[in-house]
């Protein structure tokens, strides 16, 4: 029985270490998406604050709009370089959207993902203040069929020299 809780205390020790190892890799896993969430975060800041340079530099450049671009055209060879920087800057403003949508939405899953890893060490926490209690429980139990046996060797060997005693008299 002595050797059943010290096999069920050793299994739940090796449990506790596994669970303690599984902490570390989640708070490296954390830690990694943290840092990924800061750059995405950033980038999605960088590309906001060139975005709304590009609103505010064609704020300040007036109503122009492209057809007055294109009529304003001296010839037709201006008029198709005209419309070629209209379709570039047209195309630049459409990627940037893009980008800046790809960005805010990279930031959404990272933090999602950091949310689902944090849960995910919580729970392992809770698994191992579980284990750790238990693994009291046990040694708890262990130490006092420990001490049980120990009293029942000690009335064995008061009970061996109460009957050796005997048979020599």
């Amino acid at each position: 029985e002595k050797n059943n809780f010290d096999q069920q205390v050793g299994l739940l020790y090796n449990q506790i270490q596994s669970t303690g190892d599984l902490i570390s890799a989640y708070n490296l896993l954390i830690a990694d998406k943290q840092k990924e969430l800061d750059a995405a975060q950033q980038k999605l800041t960088d590309l906001n604050e060139a975005y709304r340079e590009r609103l505010r530099a064609m704020e300040e450049e007036g109503e122009l709009s492209y057809w007055s671009v294109l009529f304003q055209a001296s010839s037709f060879a201006d008029f198709l370089d005209r419309l070629n920087m209209i379709q570039e800057i047209a195309g630049a403003d459409r990627r940037r959207l893009e980008q800046l949508d790809a960005a805010a939405k990279a930031v959404e899953e990272t933090k999602a993902l950091l949310t689902q890893e944090k849960a995910g060490l919580e729970e392992t926490k809770l698994g191992l203040e579980q284990a750790q209690k238990e693994l009291e429980r046990k040694s708890a139990e262990a130490s006092t069929l420990l001490n049980e046996l120990i009293a029942k060797g000690e009335e064995y060997i008061k009970y061996v020299e109460e009957c050796e005693e005997q048979d020599r008299i």
